[in-house]
């Protein structure tokens, strides 16, 4: 394993133990669970799951026994449909900050849930077709030719959810 993996590795760790403190913080520190604390310790946990798989890619990159095969091609997947599910779960957290308890979902957060399934599907179709990444004989990632689709979800949820604040701000 190259310094530079271990480096990578050591600072997911690390990121794992900050958000599962404060994970628990979140948790003790509210004795009465909404919606919203439960959003932010969802939040937390995505944040703990997305590190932990991005560091195990990183450990199995480049060895070429069936473990290290699988477990790079599952831990990239992961990391890619956490990031999707995160921006879900971010979207709904402004939302349930901003709403003032309103019980109709607007459409720009529905725009964000469907931009996550969509990411999500393309994501599955990348498994067989190299749309977003790839993997090499040596279990190297790769990115693909239409890697940037993947990001431009991601932008497009971001500017969906910057529509949602400004939509909510205002009564």
């Amino acid at each position: 394993m190259t310094v530079r993996a271990m480096f990578h590795i050591c600072m997911e760790l690390w990121g794992i133990f900050i958000c599962l403190i404060c994970a628990g913080g979140i948790f003790i520190a509210t004795p009465h669970k909404t919606r919203r604390t439960r959003i932010k310790i969802l939040m937390q946990i995505a944040c703990m799951l997305l590190l932990g798989t991005d560091a195990l890619s990183w450990y199995f990159r480049v060895d070429a026994d069936e473990t290290a095969y699988y477990m790079v091609r599952i831990s990239n997947f992961s990391v890619f449909c956490i990031n999707y599910v995160f921006m879900s779960f971010f979207a709904t957290y402004v939302w349930l900050t901003v709403s003032k308890h309103q019980h109709r979902k607007p459409a720009a957060l529905r725009a964000v849930y469907a931009l996550s399934v969509i990411g999500i599907l393309l994501l599955i179709i990348t498994q067989f077709t190299g749309l977003f990444y790839y993997f090499d004989d040596h279990n190297l990632y790769h990115r693909g030719n239409f890697y940037l689709l993947s990001q431009a979800i991601a932008v497009s949820g971001i500017t969906y959810r910057r529509i949602l604040i400004a939509l909510l701000s205002f009564p």
